[in-house]
């Protein structure tokens, strides 16, 4: 077997086997269990997903705010 269907032949087995299963994510290679859930995908790619960024700006931004600036928050709402 080349490497080249070897690698084809891995990749259908993933899919052939990929499942979602509640809040999980999973497939099965060669009896091993992969997880391809959209975390592990951009922990392994080391990607910041835009609303968790914009969510840990946010706090690190108020960390540090007085009561005034929170009573102007609540104003505008």
């Amino acid at each position: 077997m080349t490497f080249e269907n070897a690698n084809k032949t891995l990749a259908l087995e993933f899919y052939a086997n990929a499942r979602f299963m509640g809040k999980k994510y999973v497939s099965y290679v060669r009896g091993k269990e992969i997880d391809y859930s959209p975390k592990r995908i951009n922990n392994l790619l080391q990607i910041i997903p835009p609303e968790e960024f914009d969510v840990q700006r946010r706090l690190a931004e108020c960390k540090n705010w007085n009561d005034a600036k929170w009573d102007e928050l609540k104003d505008q709402l």
